[in-house]
């Protein structure tokens, strides 16, 4: 199972993987900070809903900060298996999360 992994997520896309993550992860900040100021929804992260409250600069830096911090970890650590194999549940995670802002997109377009 390891040389699959290692095999699948070379260097080239683990890089795609992680530039893919980053660019979704700043898609969620801004459509999270829409949906919290438009009253959709709510911070679910106690931690992200108490710095939300000091301001939307702070959460914006903070959750993009975060992230971004993380997956340089896994840049440095790319070839470690438990990196590799991380990181494209991540991109899938992050790729929900994509879809449910699209779906919450859509349905506040309707009404």
């Amino acid at each position: 199972m390891g040389r699959f992994i290692h095999q699948l997520v070379d260097d080239k896309m683990m890089l795609l993987l992680i530039v893919s993550i980053g660019c979704l992860n700043i898609l969620d900040s801004f459509c999270t900070l829409a949906w919290i100021t438009y009253g959709v929804a709510t911070e679910a992260n106690p931690i992200m809903s108490y710095i939300l409250d000091i301001g939307d600069l702070a959460f914006l830096s903070c959750k993009i900060l975060i992230v971004s911090s993380c997956l340089t970890v896994l840049w440095f650590v790319r070839n470690n298996i438990w990196a590799k194999s991380l990181i494209l549940p991540i991109y899938l995670l992050y790729n929900c999360v994509a879809g449910m802002h699209a779906s919450f997109a859509w349905m506040f377009y309707l009404y």
